[in-house]
Formats: structure tokens, C-alpha cells, sequence
């Protein structure tokens, strides 16, 4: 098994290979007004961003899409001092669907690991409070019928779990009215999208990777390796690796007392300054006298990829009087993971607020970029989790942190 590294680069590449798409919408109503809506409306259309290519920024598809935002400008600007005739709402609701979709490419190239980890839901309907029951998967079994108009097995849900998330709204704003839009230079607007992009791929993975990283292991999921000195640092790393494989095996799953199912594929979440020697160790290529030289056979670990995460792309700069922090791995730890058993909710996408009812006018109120979403991370931290259920301190999960070992230099 050869595993390959993603960051932010790769997995846009990885994006563009596989032709993924974002499915995006503007809704109507205020940010308020969307974590409770039953009923969604949006403005115009549903938005289909393609990953075209990997690289967006600079690319000739962005300088096109850019050249195509400022024709449109032109055009309502000038109808906007004509009052016989004013800019049509499809005129407008195809502006800020191009600015929507400027936006969206500027964050599929950002990095969010999101998905690789999580299983993630999308539903405009989702209520405010989603209890498990709503989002786990379904069970049915097919059982012998007498075929005399007796009862079928019915497919059930998990309806002993009454466990319920909250949806939360994570707002950004800007004066993003329609002056703003028409008036403001193309590469104003291009550095605002860039921003906004930045901030929420960075909200995004704090919920996931942010929560991995602060969360403090219990044993039974954190290796305790202990270097041997007779061995080469490649031999140690390498070993450390396969404890810790064996380690998230012997785990059990949260629903089911079983242990838990590797066959999603073992993720490894680690420093930049890392993933090289893991890298090398994890499939079997032991430099120097750690390898074949002393008689060994280091076959590749089922590890199928490593994440590269060292911080947030703002991780450090000031907003207003305060330091951002978005941490990501910490050099010289890593962690093994089966994705798949943290859940994310999403209500709402990144999208932009609006008047219940209304066309965009020309108002001077101020708007704001925003998502509804909610995370569930009990089963991927199992026994660490903040309040693990009753019996489950110890054991439980699909994820184990593991401290490296020191590198002879």
C-alpha cells in the first residue's frame, strides 16, 4: 500500500481529477431567519461550481470570470442612472451569482479536510436541533414471510438515540451591499472573496482538526511509545506507527460494542515537518541500516493518506486587538484515524444575506457571508470525548495520537 500526502495543493488537485463540484445557493431571508427555516427559499437558481483545475488564482478562469463580473457592473451602472430603465433582478441576481461563485473557487483551492474526515450531511431542512436519530443511517434486515399478507420488516432508525446537535450560525461580514459590489474595484472585491474564503476554510477545519488536536487522550487510545536504542530512528518510527495501528483496531465502536471498521481506510493527520519521514517509514522504505542492511522486512502499513495540517492559513495574524489562532498538528505528534465517525451538519453553506422577499437593492445596510452548520465528534473521539457515554470511558472511538520518536539529529 503506497499512501500520498494532501495539503491544501494536493487536495485541489485530487479536487480537479476526480471533476468534484460545489453545489451552492443564495437563500433568502436573514442568517436568523435560516437556522430555523422548514421551508427554504433561495434567490434564482441552484449554483453548480466545478473544480475545473486545480488552481484558480491567477488562472485564465478566474480572469475571465473577473472580466465577466466587471462587464456587469458597467451594465447595471449605467442603467442605475436611468430611471426608465433600471437594472432588471435577473441582471442583479446574476452578479451576485457570479461574486458567489468567485467565492466558492477561491475556497475549494484553500484546503478544507473537512470531508476526508467527517461524513458530512447537507439538508436546507435540517431543524435547528437534529437529534442522532435524524442523521445516523438507517438499519433493515431481510427476514422470511409466510407471503399471506403478513407484515414486512420495516428499515428503522437508530430510535434509541435521542442524543440531539444544535445548528450554529458563523457570520463574517462586510459591506457587501450592492454599492459596494458595483462600485468597488474588481481587485478589492477579489481580495474581500480571498478573505472570506480563508476565514471560513480555517472556521471549518478548527471544528474537526482544531477539536482533534485539543482534545487530551485518554491511554487507551494514545500510543506511549518507547524508543529502543538499538534501533535506527527509521525502525522506531516505524514501530511506533505499527502500535499504533494495532492500537485503533482493538478500539470499539460507540453504537454497536464491536470493534471498529478499518475498511474506510486509516487517515493520518500529522506536522508538515513530519510527513517526509513518516512518509518514507509508513511504506516500507527504511533508510539506511533500518532496512533490508540488518536483515528486516518492513513491509508498507495500511495507511492510505497523510494530511498535512500545521495551522490555519490566518493562524497567527491580528483582527482588531486580537491574535487569530487556528493550531493544527504540533511537530513531532500524529494521529491515526478511520474516517467517517465525526459527523458534519451543514443547514447552510457559505452563502450571503438577504431581505426575506426582496430583489437586491441599492441599500446601504451592511451584509454578511454566512453558514449554518453543526459538528458531532462522540464517535470519532470515543473515550475522549468530553462526556464519552456510561461505560465508554476507556476503549472507545476510531482515532489514536501517537507522540513520535526523537530523530538522532
Amino acid at each position: 500500500m503506497i499512501s500520498t500526502i494532501l495539503n491544501a495543493r494536493t487536495l485541489a488537485e485530487q479536487l480537479a481529477a476526480r471533476k468534484a463540484s460545489t453545489v451552492g445557493a443564495i437563500y433568502q431571508g436573514t442568517k436568523e431567519q435560516n437556522l430555523d427555516a422548514a421551508a427554504p427559499q433561495t434567490w434564482g437558481r441552484q449554483i453548480l461550481v466545478p473544480v475545473s483545475n486545480a488552481q484558480y488564482t491567477g488562472s485564465d478562469g478566474e480572469a475571465r470570470l473577473l472580466a465577466e463580473i466587471r462587464g456587469m457592473q458597467r451594465k447595471i451602472e449605467a442603467k442605475i442612472h436611468n430611471a426608465a430603465n433600471p437594472p432588471s433582478s435577473a441582471e442583479l441576481t446574476a452578479l451576485v451569482g457570479a461574486m458567489f461563485i468567485d467565492i466558492t473557487r477561491r475556497y475549494q483551492e484553500k484546503g478544507d479536510f473537512t470531508g476526508l474526515i467527517a461524513t458530512e450531511r447537507t439538508d436546507p431542512n435540517f431543524p435547528k436541533s437534529v437529534t442522532l436519530q435524524d442523521f445516523y443511517k438507517y438499519i433493515g434486515t431481510f427476514m422470511p414471510i409466510q407471503g399471506t399478507g403478513d407484515a414486512v420488516p420495516l428499515v428503522q432508525q437508530l430510535l434509541g438515540e435521542t442524543t440531539s446537535v444544535l445548528m450554529a450560525i458563523r457570520a463574517l461580514g462586510w459591506s457587501t451591499n450592492l454599492a459596494n459590489m458595483l462600485y468597488n474595484s474588481v481587485h478589492e472585491i477579489t481580495k474581500v472573496n480571498d478573505a472570506v474564503a480563508e476565514a471560513y476554510t480555517d472556521m471549518r477545519n478548527s471544528l474537526v482538526i482544531g477539536a482533534i488536536v485539543a482534545t487530551a487522550f485518554v491511554a487507551s487510545q494514545r500510543v506511549a511509545f518507547v524508543a529502543n536504542a538499538n534501533q535506527t530512528y527509521d525502525e522506531n518510527l516505524y514501530n511506533a506507527f505499527r502500535w499504533g495501528i494495532k492500537k485503533l483496531k482493538r478500539l470499539r465502536d460507540n453504537l454497536t460494542n464491536r470493534p471498529i471498521s478499518t475498511a474506510p481506510g486509516i487517515l493520518c493527520l500529522c506536522n508538515s515537518q513530519d510527513s517526509w519521514d513518516i512518509m518514507r517509514v509508513i511504506n516500507g522504505a527504511l533508510g539506511g541500516a533500518g532496512g533490508a542492511a540488518r536483515g528486516f522486512n518492513r513491509a508498507a502499513l495500511p495507511i492510505n493518506q497523510l494530511i498535512e495540517y500545521d495551522q490555519g492559513a490566518t493562524d497567527g495574524f491580528t483582527y482588531g486587538k486580537k491574535t487569530l489562532s487556528f493550531p493544527g498538528v504540533t511537530q513531532g505528534k500524529a494521529y491515526l484515524l478511520v474516517p467517517g465517525y465525526a459527523y458534519v451538519l451543514n443547514k447552510r453553506g457559505l452563502t450571503l444575506e438577504t431581505g426575506v422577499g426582496s430583489v437586491l437593492q441599492l441599500s446601504q445596510e451592511d451584509r454578511a457571508w454566512y453558514c449554518v452548520q453543526t459538528e458531532f465528534l462522540r464517535d470519532l473521539l470515543g473515550s475522549s470525548y468530553s462526556a464519552p457515554p456510561a461505560g465508554h470511558e476507556a476503549g472507545y472511538g476510531a482515532i489514536v495520537e501517537i507522540n513520535l520518536p526523537t530523530d538522532e539529529t
